[in-house]
């Protein structure tokens, strides 16, 4: 049964390692006559496998082909897939100390440091300065119990520990049965900085016989009785790792790690820049940046290429239209060199780079909205100034009827009917009519009412007690002189002197005690100074002939 889920355990941990492990596009291959991959695994240059098809020593490889199918190796670590994008992963065997099972063996037996400490094999990539572990992708773990376990570099210098103890099972534990916190032997820790080498050392933590002074104890509880300590893909710990398949192991097996290479003959892109022969960056559409694990530069295509930047004319267009989704472009895609264009269809709208983001177009496009807006504004320009020119032309006209108002005595003849009884009118006064008040009292200059005096019905146009109050020699001479105001022909009009003077003369004979009495016609027309059939009193025909027709004039004082 052990043997069974050791299996399973092995079958799975090459599953997941395939899975993660990156497919290398078509376009990373090797120059002409060199191999390009080794089993299953593609080897993009500048790796190459023997010093001919390989940048230089740091990047040459060993396809061994004594395994089915052949393996990848650099040094003795196994390699499993080769990026260009800088990463790299590995398989490394898990460095373990195991008991007999059957008679305990105290590590004063074993090869052991002054310090009482047993170190493990090392962990190296032999020549090759190009490989670092790294740090962020990669973790510490020991497993076992109970032990101390750490990394030491190539100087000897403490890099990473961690204790893994073995306490006894209590009813809750089942959360902690895929969990590494160091409680049920498997703990873990992080690596401070990238490592190209490291050597392990465990240290066992169990007492011997001797030293607890009791019978031998070849196996004691709540421990187990192999230790392991390694580096492992930190991805390992939460897909692969269970308590129930790895407490108590006691076999070989390997594990996954990430690997981070770059040019490292030179400290920076600036410096390998200096020297065009060695440098790595040889396709047109490629640029360099510095590594971020060390010294040492990459090489990348630049955008909207894609292929190797480590080979001549390596790097090629992308078409993005043919992977629309993966740009982005949700609309009619134009390839272009280096790049593409993605616009909406013709008649939409809308963001292109979400799905169903272009709409069908407004019809009322802006531009009809700019034409429209601006029409408005130019309308409602053209009515306001249209309104103001009315306002002016208004406020002309009123200074121009004061000013004829004044020149024709109007402010005499206010003057006058002051002196004799007020403008507000009374027995015997006067009062000056505006415009509008001529308009309702006329009904409007209605013909009809001028034809009225024409033929002598002028008293139907006046008030019924001014028809009461005036006589009708006054009625009639009023009429004749307001006849004369309404003339055509403004040589014939009198002035605003005249009409003043003739109103005077009318309010003294309605005033005069001899007034209302009767009297002979031409005594009348003596008193006020007039004769009857003066011409200037009539109207004249071609006159009433144009009201007739309906001309319309206006006059006021």
């Amino acid at each position: 049964m052990a043997t069974t889920t050791l299996c399973l355990q092995g079958a799975a941990l090459v599953v997941l390692i395939v899975c993660l492990a990156p497919v290398a596009p078509a376009w990373a291959q090797q120059p002409a006559g060199c191999p390009d991959k080794c089993g299953n695994t593609s080897i993009p240059y500048p790796f190459g496998i023997g010093s001919r098809c390989a940048r230089d020593f740091n990047f040459r490889l060993v396809c061994n082909h004594a395994y089915s199918p052949p393996r990848l190796f650099v040094s003795e670590v196994e390699l499993v897939s080769l990026s260009l994008d800088g990463e790299a992963r590995a398989l490394i065997n898990a460095r373990n100390y195991c008991s007999d099972g059957t008679t305990y063996i105290s590590y004063n037996a074993l090869r052991r440091d002054s310090q009482g400490q047993l170190p493990l094999s090392d962990v190296s990539f032999g020549r090759s300065t190009a490989y670092r572990f790294s740090a962020a992708r990669n973790r510490f773990v020991v497993l076992g119990c109970p032990v101390l376990g750490y990394l030491v570099d190539a100087e000897e210098y403490y890099v990473s520990g961690c204790i893994s103890m073995c306490r006894k099972s209590q009813a809750g534990d089942d959360h902690l049965s895929s969990r590494c916190t160091g409680e049920r032997g498997c703990c873990q820790n992080t690596i401070p900085r990238p490592l190209n080498f490291y050597k392990p050392y465990i240290l066992s933590l169990n007492k011997s016989a001797e030293e607890n002074r009791v019978e031998p104890i070849y196996h004691r509880l709540n421990s187990t009785a192999c230790n392991y300590v390694f580096l492992v893909e930190d991805k390992w710990i939460d897909t692969t790792y269970s308590y129930r398949a790895y407490f108590n192991r006691t076999d070989d097996f390997d594990v996954p790690v990430v690997l981070d290479w770059a040019i490292r003959n030179v400290r920076n892109c600036r410096v390998a820049k200096r020297n065009a022969t060695k440098y790595a960056c040889r396709s047109e559409w490629s640029e360099c940046f510095d590594a971020s694990d060390g010294v040492g530069y990459r090489c990348r295509c630049s955008n909207g290429y894609q292929g190797n930047p480590y080979l001549d004319g390596g790097c090629t267009d992308i078409d993005e239209c043919q992977d629309k989704e993966k740009y982005g472009c949700y609309g009619d895609c134009t390839n272009t060199i280096g790049g593409y264009t993605c616009i909406c269809p013709r008649g939409t709208i809308g963001n292109v780079h979400e799905k169903n983001g272009c709409r069908p177009k407004d019809k009322f496009t802006f531009a009809l909205k700019a034409v429209t807006g601006v029409g408005l504004g130019v309308f409602m320009s053209v009515f306001m100034a249209f309104w103001l020119h009315l306002g002016l032309q208004k406020r002309k006209l009123i200074r121009t009827r004061q000013k004829f108002f004044e020149q024709n005595g109007g402010i005499f003849l206010q003057q006058q009917m002051r002196s004799y009884g007020g403008a507000g009118g009374g027995v015997g006064g006067f009062k000056i009519f505006s415009t509008e008040e001529l308009k309702n009292a006329t009904n409007n200059f209605a013909v009809d009412r001028i034809l009225a005096v024409k033929v002598g019905r002028h008293q139907e146009l006046l008030d019924s007690q001014v028809r009461n109050e005036l006589s009708d020699e006054m009625l009639q001479e009023i009429t004749h002189l307001l006849m004369r105001c309404l003339s055509m022909i403004g040589e014939e009009r009198p002035a605003m002197k005249e009409v003043a003077e003739r109103l005077e003369s009318l309010r003294r004979y309605q005033q005069h005690p001899w007034a209302k009495a009767e009297g002979n016609e031409e005594e009348i027309q003596s008193l006020l100074g007039m004769e009857q059939n003066n011409a200037n009193y009539q109207l004249r025909q071609q006159d009433v002939l144009g009201l007739e027709e309906g001309n319309a004039y206006t006059f006021s004082l």
